[in-house]
């Protein structure tokens, strides 16, 4: 069975992730948010990530990644490949489908 986790946890096992080709233009995880809600509809995915009292905008956008726990649930993105996140790494918002928002904390983050 596959460890449910949910937005503030650190994320724990390996990651995975694929490139979709999507490209979202923005410097901050709060331009992320942003742009998945307004333009992918996905407002769960901001209101998740705002719930943790984070300050977003200070969050370059290089320090955020979409991953998935398996390979599998990568494969609607394109083709996965293991992914190294830092320790310490936090969830900022699940989309339901197996993708996590992370915020590469161990990373330099100050915009």
């Amino acid at each position: 069975m596959q460890n449910i986790q949910k937005p503030g946890d650190a994320f724990i096992g390996k990651a995975y992730r694929a490139e979709s080709g999507l490209a979202i233009r923005g410097e901050t995880a709060e331009d992320i948010v942003n742009f998945e809600a307004r333009e992918l509809g996905n407002i769960d995915i901001r209101e998740q990530a705002r719930s943790l009292g984070i300050d977003l905008s200070s969050i370059k956008e290089r320090n955020v990644v979409w991953v998935t726990k398996t390979p599998g649930d990568g494969r609607r993105y394109g083709i996965p490949e293991e992914y190294p996140l830092p320790k310490g790494s936090i969830i900022l918002s699940s989309d339901g489908d197996g993708g996590y928002l992370v915020w590469k904390r161990g990373e330099q983050n100050e915009v």
